[in-house]
């Protein structure tokens, strides 16, 4: 008898566990909300040569503004807020920590209109020294407040630079934002690497360096399509193993579209290097432009009914954009205006977990973080256990109000992190 007993009590349990479980996959179907990050930050990041070993150096830039944390009220007077910011290098498929470092940041103003500045102010700059090769970089921002972190992930790659006596960075784009305080502009990286808004004043940005002092002509060129839109030429004298920084403004009547910036660097000793980069230029809240309407009708599964998905997919090929285009139309939230945000932020998410959490062959938005951050927006926390000794790598994902608890595991140790529960 108390061994049937215990038999209908696992069974019960077994039971409870799969229903709660499919309440939490249903509440993710329909369940596509904006939201943003919390703490937001910019990352820049660039090469130099050191004279150890290994001889390269990434250095690696972090920007908070004062409205992306979270500020306590100060007993002595004013507002307080501070953050953890931690960078670390990965390499191989194994993903190996090569090179870690931290640094903590803390901010006080008097006022409290302060505390929603969007002035952006450098946070941490780390210098990470790794050998020449393909690598992870891991970038996690920890509001010390809240505890709520954000991390991002970008593939880099270091060049090998000890045989070398001149180096340029590939043109990367900027933003020009006036710091409120004192009114002098500077240029940042844009909050997605090379993509910026048409409406925003943007820039290429270069760096140079040189083992010898020297003059340096350097060229910057851009085209779309094979068609020049801009040609720049300049001569700047360079100290022996300085770096120098040129930044070439981008008129503010180009249209949306995929350029190519080709930067050329030539010496007076007759010495030449070139780099060359691809930027997009979007409209806000425009539609995305589609390349594949295939591909975008897949990427729909996680907005779209069942019955809509079966009948773009049945569709011919030759009614399937209008058709897709029409989807997108009964869910813009503001009909009367050309864009739709909705759909914008939509392709946006899918931008960035291709960047962010692709394994091997499979591109991001299909893997379960992919799906999670495409579905629900950023966490507000992340809880990363890559190096536990007696348990496989593992991601525990929080969303507050959504009262989420996603837990992540890499069971095989290459990546390929699974969604293996739920959690209130």
């Amino acid at each position: 008898m108390l061994k049937g007993s215990e038999e209908m009590s696992r069974t019960f349990t077994i039971c409870l566990l799969l229903l709660l479980t499919a309440v939490n996959v249903y509440s993710l179907q329909p369940g596509f909300t904006q939201r943003e990050r919390l703490p937001d930050f910019s990352l820049y990041h660039y090469q130099e040569l050191n004279t150890g070993t290994p001889a390269t150096t990434l250095v690696v830039e972090v920007r908070l503004a004062n409205d992306d944390l979270q500020f306590e009220k100060d007993p002595n007077g004013g507002f307080n807020a501070g953050a953890q910011v931690t960078a670390e290098l990965f390499a191989g498929k194994e993903q190996i920590s090569v090179a870690h470092a931290w640094q903590p940041f803390q901010r006080q103003v008097t006022a409290f209109n302060s505390t929603h500045a969007d002035d952006s102010e450098l946070a941490a700059t780390f210098q990470l020294n790794a050998a020449p090769g393909d690598y992870t970089l891991w970038v996690r921002v920890q509001d010390l407040v809240t505890n709520r972190s954000q991390v991002v992930r970008q593939k880099v790659y270091l060049s090998d630079l000890s045989g070398q006596g001149l180096y340029i960075s590939k043109p990367a784009l900027r933003i020009q934002v006036t710091d409120g305080g004192d009114g002098v502009n500077e240029w940042q990286p844009t909050p997605e690497p090379q993509k910026g808004l048409t409406t925003d004043p943007l820039g290429l940005a270069l760096e140079c360096w040189s083992q010898a002092a020297q003059q340096l002509q350097l060229a910057l060129t851009v085209t779309a399509e094979g068609e020049q839109i801009l040609r720049r030429d300049t001569t700047m004298q360079i100290s022996a193993g300085g770096r120098i920084s040129w930044v070439v403004p981008l008129p503010v009547d180009l249209p949306r579209d995929s350029y190519l910036a080709d930067a050329d660097l030539k010496t007076a000793a007759g010495d030449e290097m070139k780099s060359a980069s691809q930027f997009k230029l979007i409209r806000p809240g425009s539609e995305p432009q589609v390349e594949d309407v295939d591909m975008a009708i897949e990427q729909l599964r996680y907005i779209a009914s069942r019955k809509s998905m079966k009948r773009l997919r049945a569709a011919l090929p030759h009614q399937r954009e209008t058709l897709f285009n029409n989807f997108w139309k009964e869910l813009d939230p503001t009909p009367a205006t050309p864009e739709n945000e909705l759909q914008y932020e939509y392709y946006r998410r899918i931008d960035v977990v291709d960047r962010q959490y692709p394994y091997g062959l499979t591109p991001g938005w299909r893997t379960d973080r992919g799906r999670i951050y495409i579905t629900y927006g950023p966490p507000d926390n992340i809880e990363q256990h890559p190096y536990e000794i007696e348990t496989p790598p593992y991601e525990i994902w929080n969303y507050y109000e959504k009262e989420l608890r996603l837990v992540f595991v890499d069971r095989h140790g290459f990546g390929d992190y699974r969604l293996t529960n739920y959690g209130w």
